[in-house]
């Protein structure tokens, strides 16, 4: 089993989460990502946990995505994608979805899952939520991104 652990983006749940990504970023990059989406501190946040068995090539894990409405208007739902239900042959399922700890009746239809959640504008909301899939195993050289050259 291969185990990955990643934060990705930026934060807006705890001042430790844009001040973690904040020192891992080169200060003209900083730069470079505030001006073109936001400050650290309104942009998402997302860590993943999953298990990966290279022989099986099925995953499973665990996703903590944290969102600001930066809109004017209020949302009534987070919309996420799980691309690996768009390939033949692969599958990503979800489960226990939950919105701010309470759980949540996500919906589900091709690459599109959809979460139910109230956001006002300006507000955040903590999206926890649980997958396993099957991913289609490479052949010897797909994963060279120098082959098709």
């Amino acid at each position: 089993m291969i185990l990955v652990a990643l934060l990705i983006a930026g934060a807006a749940a705890g001042q430790e989460e844009p001040d973690l990504l904040s020192r891992s970023l080169r200060p003209e990059g900083r730069a470079e990502l505030e001006a073109n989406a936001a400050p650290l501190a309104h942009l998402p946040v997302s860590e993943v946990e999953a298990e990966l068995d290279p022989k099986t090539a099925r995953v499973e894990g665990q996703l903590r995505l944290v969102v600001r409405n930066r809109e004017a208007s209020a949302w009534s739902e987070i919309v996420l994608r799980a691309y690996p239900q768009g390939r033949s042959g692969t599958s990503l399922r979800v489960d226990d979805v939950r919105v701010d700890g309470k759980r949540a009746a996500a919906r589900a239809r091709g690459t599109v899952v959809i979460v139910p959640a109230d956001v006002a504008p300006g507000a955040t909301a903590a999206v926890t939520l649980s997958f396993r899939g099957q991913l289609r195993r490479l052949r010897e050289g797909e994963d060279d991104p120098l082959a098709a050259v």
